[in-house]
């Protein structure tokens, strides 16, 4: 395989990814056994990127059953919408425990939409010192 054309570098990281991820959201609306397998169809296939955020219905659930067992061949991203370090902790926590890994590779701030967002976030209490 040509990784040059099917693989790309995370922004000036070491980190290189396949250039197709699997969205958490496309994992909600289905049955567990069909979920599971797209995710293990996946991974097969070459796509090292899952993506998943707690807003996600219970992909996050789903996602983790393939994780159990293929942690290691996955590059995890996640998110959180809450806005101050307590909410932020807790969320990562139960993110951590439905996804059965005890790592998340990048950890983001999820619809950071306003100044007030990036404030709060940024702030004494905010977010960000969860994410430190």
């Amino acid at each position: 395989m040509d990784t040059k054309r099917t693989h790309r570098r995370l922004g000036n990281t070491d980190q290189v990814n396949f250039i197709v991820g699997l969205g958490g959201i496309t994992l909600a609306p289905l049955g567990y056994p069909q979920a599971v397998r797209l995710a293990h169809d996946a991974i097969d296939a070459g796509v090292t990127h899952f993506d998943t955020a707690p807003s996600y219905g219970d992909a996050e659930a789903k996602m983790g059953q393939v994780l159990a067992d293929r942690r290691d061949e996955v590059f995890l991203s996640c998110k959180t919408q809450c806005r101050d370090a307590e909410g932020a902790t807790r969320e990562l926590h139960e993110s951590l425990r439905r996804l059965q890994t005890d790592h998340i590779d990048l950890y983001q701030f999820h619809a950071l939409d306003t100044d007030e967002d990036l404030e709060q976030v940024a702030g004494e209490g905010g977010a960000y010192q969860a994410f430190l």
